[in-house]
């Protein structure tokens, strides 16, 4: 088992290692709030088919990662720890190009490290992304949520600045009832340069959808033009 130090505590990571061919590019995933890790196992096996390594961790309070069940902790945390295992993935010698992808609550850790540090990858995915007002806010809020809601509102102020240089690509489902498009919609309009791809009758969970396959190809599609 895989662990390396965190911010607060021992962090457990995977890596699915590209086993038949080149090695094309690296993602390096973080997943949703009430995840883990190993719910990828079918992504990261349809990139490595297309010579795509990847990593992913377990948040604070998820997997086998430390800390209180279910409680990921200050976003600029898991940021620092996305970090960390972004630093083993390129002492490991991954091929670039080195792409930071996440999910919901993982894809505002994704954009508030992309927004820190704009060169920690070659490109940024996101999706599922918390970008507009979710339709659960104010429904069972804790200091701790509403200090992230906070935190992804001045982010998103930043955005406009600190992305311009890195290639973003936003996956959407149309249906998603936990982040609707229209406000995802309406801050990335503001932006230049990202390119949102949306799926029909799909919902907040697009890799574990009907859809995931196609969401994957897509996700191999950007990783590999970035090369």
């Amino acid at each position: 088992m895989a662990f390396y130090e965190g911010v607060s505590g021992a962090v457990f990571y995977r890596h699915w290692a590209v086993v038949a061919g080149p090695v094309r590019g690296t993602v390096v995933f973080l997943h949703g709030l009430g995840q883990h890790s190993g719910d990828y196992h079918h992504f990261a096996g349809a990139l490595n088919k297309a010579g795509i390594s990847v990593w992913g961790l377990d948040h604070v309070g998820h997997g086998l990662t430390e800390g209180a069940l279910g409680t990921p902790g200050p976003i600029p945390d898991l940021a620092e720890n996305a970090q960390r295992l972004i630093t083993r993935a390129v002492a490991a010698g991954e091929t670039s190009p080195l792409v930071l992808m996440g999910h919901s609550l993982g894809a505002g850790v994704a954009l508030s490290l992309a927004t820190t540090a704009p060169r920690c990858a070659d490109g940024l995915i996101l999706c599922g992304a918390p970008l507009g007002p979710g339709r659960r806010a104010g429904a069972g809020a804790t200091a701790e949520s509403g200090t992230r809601a906070r935190h992804w509102q001045d982010m998103r102020e930043q955005l406009a600045v600190r992305l311009a240089a890195m290639p973003v690509l936003a996956l959407h489902g149309e249906d998603d009832r936990i982040i609707p498009l229209a406000g995802v919609r309406a801050t990335l309009d503001e932006l230049v340069g990202v390119k949102l791809v949306t799926y029909p009758s799909a919902g907040h969970d697009l890799l574990h959808e009907p859809v995931r396959d196609e969401v994957a190809a897509r996700v191999v599609q950007f990783v590999l033009s970035l090369g």
